[in-house]
């Protein structure tokens, strides 16, 4: 057992030792297996929501929040995982989703899939290195065959038609579907409206998503310009403003303050009537300066107290407050204007511009909204969701963001492949087709590479209720049999299996990154072969020449002490240690130890002792020995008023040398040695 040479202050040394032994672990197959248990699990819960037809999850939050979606990035983000495997299958949804947006679902299926067919390699025997290669060289193959039966999709603003069915395919699965039609479009618009063409870049900055609970999810709208959710700050101002030109200040709306310490005594009603008419003064003169610029709208971003807001209303001059910094930015893009630190540089060139800018009220509830749209600049724009309820409203905005994800991806790489499993199927004969080449060991891997990717035709027919064996081999056949790679699972009923004639259209960056990330992490999983669990670590320290064992983690009672062989074989009086009483559960316990109330009543003790004398002298010593963390708390009163045990056996011979004194006095090193190595 390994351990950590340290000395004490005699130079006498001894061994801090690591309990390995107490820990969780798992080698070699049995860490595989575990491995690959885990990541089967977290398949399995995701495998009913892949598709069209797939269910949702209902997920409750440990405040009771309630979350329903089939999204697979969001299931797994609020699941309580607890596995380490587990949880790098929850960081790879999250990694598709960062990077691609759609397809969280799909990859995790996939990796699980692979994992599983992993599984039966090692069981017969095959090299987990071996394997991980294998997959690799197939991963390699499928994503050449991928490009092979990719198309090109044309991507102009005036063509949306295509890109509308390609946004419908990835919202045909969400709970907005009964409106994908119109969420296709609203998602189409929105990026179109803020797409670079040249540079084949989508800025999302300048795409917001609000949401507000009311009304029904066809009531979601599209507005070229910005919503806040904020309202005019005084309810008699204007609720509509015509060609709005728009102060937008980051400074606040009240007289200055100096930065230096200062006093101002007030000591009259003159002296309160002067403060005052100065206030007044400076609003006057701040509510001028913005009106001199030609300004109708003034937006903050701090507030202003009352006497400003009555001044603003006096002078019709329409105000919004506390409108937040991202807020604030979005209106200023989408406006043209600036942004005015301080009163002294607001001039008409600073202005922002908007057709209109109008109050929004919701219903019977005093909730509103400001509207600011018809902007200068069209290129900044907001997506508004109505539902139902809190989890429409969500769940809608996820569905949203997938949209434009897979709408982005085509604007940045253009070629598509068709889904409904097709691509998959198409890749898994490909796979098989070259593992026939292939005269070494990887070709097992490859073939099981190729059964794990029917895992996702396979779901998709069985969560449409279809036979998914049945349905799979008849469409493997007609794949081969047609040549045709865009054969997949007629989901929805149609009739047909043609993905193109069905418009279920997929990205090809979304496929390609679904299998090379799936077969990052399998090969990452597979190289495993030692866990060494995160249980608490039991800490030892043992002394040579006589000095005790002390085990960190336990609790002693004053009947404990360790034993020590002397050179003469024997346990004497010398050889005999009491350990003192010790509770470390809680990293943040600490007990003062008093040297004093270490010594022990006769003890340790003698050979000639009966059980019934030692249970006697144990009984009247626990209580006085005992310490805890609450005694620490006495006084020093209590503690000098309190029975010293053993006051009269204080003369007698320690086993230890005087500077250590007692085991209080052993123990309170180990604890100080402990620390400084934790």
């Amino acid at each position: 057992m390994s351990g950590s040479l340290a000395f004490d202050e005699y130079g006498r040394p001894f061994i801090i030792i690591r309990d390995q032994e107490r820990k969780s672990r798992l080698t070699g197959i049995e860490a595989h297996k575990s491995h690959i248990m885990a990541a089967k699990a977290v398949a399995g819960v995701l495998r009913t929501s892949l598709g069209p037809k797939g269910l949702d999850k209902l997920l409750v939050s440990p405040d009771g929040d309630i979350t329903v979606t089939n999204d697979g990035a969001t299931i797994l983000k609020q699941m309580d995982v607890q596995h380490q495997i587990a949880k790098l299958m929850v960081q790879l949804s999250q990694s598709q989703d960062d990077e691609i947006g759609d397809g969280t679902t799909g990859v995790v299926v996939l990796a699980g899939a692979l994992l599983e067919q992993a599984e039966k390699l090692l069981d017969r025997g095959i090299h987990p290195i071996r394997v991980a290669d294998g997959y690799e060289m197939a991963a390699t193959v499928a994503c050449e065959h991928l490009e092979k039966i990719s198309e090109g999709f044309k991507v102009t603003p005036k063509d949306r038609e295509d890109l509308i069915r390609l946004a419908m395919t990835t919202l045909g699965s969400k709970i907005v579907n009964r409106c994908h039609r119109q969420m296709a479009e609203i998602a189409v618009d929105a990026i179109m409206s803020v797409a670079d063409f040249d540079r084949k870049d989508v800025d999302f900055e300048l795409i917001k998503v609000e949401g507000k609970v009311g009304g029904k999810m066809e009531d979601t709208m599209l507005i070229k310009g910005v919503i806040i959710d904020k309202d005019m700050s005084h309810p008699q101002m204007p609720k509509n403003i015509k060609d709005a030109k728009i102060a937008i200040l980051t400074c606040p709306f009240e007289p200055p303050k100096p930065k230096t310490k200062h006093g101002l005594e007030v000591k009259s009603v003159e002296d309160y009537r002067k403060l005052r008419e100065y206030e007044l003064q400076k609003f006057e003169t701040m509510v001028k300066q913005v009106k001199d610029t030609g300004a109708n709208l003034v937006i903050c971003q701090w507030g202003f107290d009352d006497e400003a807001n009555h001044l603003l209303l006096q002078r019709k001059l329409p105000a919004v407050r506390w409108v937040g910094g991202p807020e604030i930015e979005l209106i200023a893009i989408a406006t043209g204007g600036r942004i005015v630190p301080r009163f002294e540089e607001l001039t008409k060139e600073k202005l922002g511009t908007a057709g209109t800018v109008r109050e929004l009220s919701f219903g019977t509830t005093k909730e509103k909204m400001l509207v600011i749209e018809d902007c200068n600049n069209s290129r900044a724009v907001t997506i508004f969701i109505r539902g139902g309820n809190k989890m429409i409203v969500e769940e809608g905005k996820r569905s949203i963001h997938d949209a434009l994800c897979v709408i982005r991806n085509l604007v940045k790489d253009s070629r598509i492949v068709y889904g409904g499993g097709a691509p998959e199927i198409s890749c898994s004969l490909a796979v098989a087709e070259a593992a026939k080449k292939i005269s070494t060991l990887e070709q097992y891997a490859m073939k099981s590479f190729s059964e794990a990717l029917e895992s996702v035709p396979l779901a998709l027919a069985e969560n449409s209720g279809f036979a998914p064996i049945h349905t799979l081999a008849d469409i493997k056949s007609r794949q081969i049999k047609e040549k045709n790679p865009r054969l997949g699972i007629d989901c929805l009923n149609k009739g047909t299996n043609e993905m193109k004639t069905q418009s279920v259209i997929e990205t090809l960056s979304s496929k390609r990154a679904q299998i090379l990330l799936a077969v990052q992490l399998t090969k990452m999983i597979l190289k495993i072969d030692d866990v060494r669990g995160s249980a608490d670590q039991t800490l030892f320290v043992k002394r040579f020449g006589g000095f005790p064992c002390v085990d960190m983690n336990k609790s002693y009672s004053v009947t404990d002490w360790a034993m020590h062989d002397g050179d003469s074989g024997t346990d004497s009086d010398q050889n005999r240690v009491k350990i003192w009483a010790l509770n470390l559960q809680d990293d943040n316990d600490s007990v003062d130890f008093d040297p004093e109330r270490a010594k022990l009543e006769n003890w340790p003790p003698k050979d000639d002792d009966d059980e019934e004398d030692l249970k006697q002298r144990e009984e009247q010593s626990e209580s006085k020995l005992f310490l805890s963390v609450d005694e620490k708390m006495k006084t020093e009163e209590e503690k000098e008023g309190m029975e010293q045990p053993g006051a009269d056996h204080a003369s007698s011979p320690s086993p230890f040398p005087e500077e250590i004194g007692n085991p209080a006095g052993c123990v309170r090193r180990t604890l100080a040695l402990v620390e400084s190595l934790s």
